[in-house]
């Protein structure tokens, strides 16, 4: 698990990363496009590699609170479908794909 502080009452929190793979330090500022790890299959993952996200009120992923979030310019996989959007909330399950 990585998570990144945006402010006090704000936290990214990135699931299912290879072990060892961790490319920054604790600290270190990101920006854009940079890779921070490599997805793997790593706690309670499905057969298939994929990235959890979750923007949280806090550290702790068991008692602090989801917030909502958007995601701008991303393509979602909905059934046979595989739609573009400008903006986009996404919902638990949803599937961002890379391209």
């Amino acid at each position: 698990m990585f998570f990144k502080k945006h402010n006090e009452n704000e936290f990214s929190h990135l699931y299912h990363l290879l072990k060892g793979s961790c490319r920054v330090k604790v600290g270190e500022k990101v920006k854009t496009g940079q890779e921070i790890a490599k997805i793997g299959f790593s706690g309670s993952a499905t057969t298939y590699s994929h990235l959890h996200y979750q923007l949280m009120g806090g550290r702790d992923f068991l008692n602090d609170n989801p917030l909502p979030f958007k995601f701008f310019n991303v393509k979602l996989a909905l059934g046979q479908q595989k739609i573009m959007y400008n903006e986009v909330v996404l919902d638990t399950g949803d599937i961002i794909l890379h391209y």
